[in-house]
């Protein structure tokens, strides 16, 4: 429980580094259940280089990270291309102004939220919610 509140702290806190730790230690269960949570946080590491006008960086960041050489991530790497090219002009490019949003944070907070529920076997639905779609299953 320690681990996962410091992870949202940080996450809070607009820092992705314990949060990379987590999902390099359930690196296995994450990709069972198809989770994005990496790929988002490498996404958010680069979009931050790039709000700090460090597109060399960023660049550099693409070209290292293995994450981005997964051909299930081309998409994503190119909207994050984009947000390189346009970051001056951002109003002008709809598509891209979300990537530079705090409302990210809170999205990546909710994404660990939930993976690290479906992770470690804790449903996210309340007992009763559990209940009723067992009744409900049963008369139907």
């Amino acid at each position: 429980m320690e681990e996962y509140n410091t992870i949202i702290k940080d996450l809070q806190n607009k820092n992705c580094e314990s949060a990379f730790k987590w999902c390099q230690n359930n690196k296995s269960k994450l990709a069972k259940i198809g989770s994005p949570f990496e790929i988002k946080l490498a996404i958010q590491e680069i979009i931050e280089l790039i709000k700090k006008d460090q597109r060399d960086k960023a660049l550099e960041y693409i070209r290292k990270c293995p994450l981005m050489l997964k051909n299930e991530n081309i998409d994503q790497i190119k909207k994050v291309m984009g947000c390189i090219t346009f970051y001056k002009e951002i109003d002008k490019f709809p598509t891209y102004k979300y990537y530079f949003e705090e409302e990210r944070w809170n999205d990546l907070i909710t994404q660990f939220k939930n993976d690290s529920f479906h992770v470690s076997g804790i449903t996210t639905q309340s007992g009763l919610e559990i209940s009723l779609q067992v009744i409900t299953a049963k008369f139907l």
